[in-house]
């Protein structure tokens, strides 16, 4: 009986993957400048509106449990960030401004005054430059497991920082396709936690290889300068920041505190069992999670 059930348990993942895939068609196609596109989905509505932003090398359908659960009471936009999912990909640079403006330009298009931002991984830091900006349009931010380096406070800071990106970074340079997924692929696997289902594992690694080389290299290598880690500014707005623990002890010592310093109007929770991509393993939890912030939030 427990195989069976097992294997139900399988199927049915295998089966809510491939309709979040399948949902990649575009519910929405925003002009974004030149030859570039955002796909966007638009789901129920009720309450201040929630936009979710994905992270590096990912995807809106990495939000679809959220979208499902959450448009029932609430007005749920999920987005594809420049050259990912449903947008072409022109061979520009993926920036963190160009992230963060795709936010406004969602917004914009669908006459959004003003919404809860929701990232996930290096989605947090496009949200947050975004919240840094345009402070009057985000009623709160909720940081999903958020990919940040903190801002250099000496020389020996910046220096130990600049020989991190040298390290990390240098591989990620490579024009060869076959090392440079073999090195994307084992990064994401990395971010998997010992319970990590084995289907989620595969069906997040095609994901994330759909994505085109040379978008992952810009926007990884654009997130790894020095450069843009100078601005430790505060925002004040309502922060809920969820964390596996997987991903939160690994971290450097003072993670919750440092994050307390950029965002005061803080709730923090480290949540165990789960890895990178809590958003799949653990949706019903994550959804009912949101509900109560944003009942919140006003």
């Amino acid at each position: 009986m427990r195989r069976n059930f097992a294997g139900l348990w399988l199927f049915a993942l295998l089966l809510l993957m491939s309709s979040a895939s399948a949902s990649l068609a575009s519910d929405r196609c925003v002009p974004a400048g030149g030859r570039l596109r955002i796909s966007c989905s638009d789901k129920g509505s009720g309450g201040i509106p929630v936009l979710f932003v994905h992270g590096w090398s990912c995807d809106r359908t990495f939000w679809s449990r959220q979208i499902e659960g959450l448009s029932r009471s609430r007005r749920v936009i999920a987005m594809d960030l420049p050259g990912h999912g449903g947008n072409d990909a022109p061979d520009i640079a993926y920036t963190q401004e160009l992230f963060a403006d795709s936010v406004g330009r969602v917004l914009d298009h669908l006459r959004i005054r003003r919404a809860v931002l929701v990232g996930h991984s290096m989605g947090w830091n496009a949200i947050r430059t975004f919240a840094l900006r345009h402070p009057e349009r985000v009623a709160a931010l909720v940081n999903v497991d958020g990919a940040f380096f903190r801002v250099p406070e000496t020389p020996e800071d910046q220096a130990n920082l600049s020989k991190l990106f040298a390290q990390f970074g240098k591989p990620f340079e490579t024009r060869d396709r076959e090392a440079f997924e073999s090195l994307r692929r084992g990064f994401i696997a990395s971010c998997f936690a010992p319970e990590t289902p084995q289907a989620l594992r595969e069906w997040i690694l095609g994901r994330v290889s759909a994505t085109p080389q040379y978008v992952s290299r810009s926007s990884i290598l654009d997130f790894l300068r020095v450069e843009r880690w100078t601005d430790a500014r505060p925002v004040t707005t309502p922060t809920l920041a969820i964390y596996a623990k997987f991903t939160a002890r690994r971290e450097l010592p003072g993670h919750e505190e440092y994050l307390r310093r950029l965002c005061p109007n803080l709730e923090y929770e480290e949540w165990p069992s789960v890895g990178h991509f809590f958003m799949q393993e653990d949706a019903e939890r994550l959804n009912q999670r949101l509900l109560v912030f944003l009942d919140t939030i006003r």
